[in-house]
């Protein structure tokens, strides 16, 4: 990586990214706010970002099998909606894209996703759907708040 002024930027230098998969997801979480309809969308809304990491990626079933447990779910109170994507590859050092699944929830407001999280549908499709089919799983909760 160069530096403003074309020299090679070292592991000490002060704006190396020391944790760029963070920075990468952020990045997608604000790009999905953009992409996203707020003029409909009240303020205190918020958005649940689950990246999905799959024992076995190659079984394109597995995938299937969450997509359609989520939208059962989304069928939940509270949800106003649900997106679902599969990563984008990219060379940039800054973008991770080593997961196999993103889904993203839309939620009237926190209360409604802390209903969502306790709510025996989502603990049953847990364990029974997501626990035997990802290796890893990585979520980001975040509000809509002054859109």
């Amino acid at each position: 990586m160069l530096t403003s002024n074309g020299t090679p930027m070292n592991d000490n230098h002060p704006m190396r990214l020391r944790h760029p998969g963070r920075l990468a997801l952020l990045m997608a979480a604000l790009l999905t706010l953009g992409a996203c309809s707020l003029s409909n969308t009240r303020p205190d809304a918020v958005e649940h970002v689950v990246l999905v990491w799959l024992a076995q990626p190659e079984e394109t079933g597995h995938r299937d099998r969450i997509v359609a447990a989520t939208r059962e779910l989304a069928e939940l109170p509270g949800i106003r909606g649900v997106r679902f994507g599969l990563p984008l590859p990219s060379e940039r050092a800054v973008v991770d894209s080593s997961y196999d699944l993103a889904i993203v929830y839309t939620f009237e407001d926190a209360d409604a996703l802390a209903a969502y999280l306790a709510s025996p549908q989502h603990l049953k499709a847990t364990e029974e759907t997501l626990r035997p089919l990802v290796e890893r799983i990585r979520v980001y909760d975040y509000t809509l708040a002054g859109n």
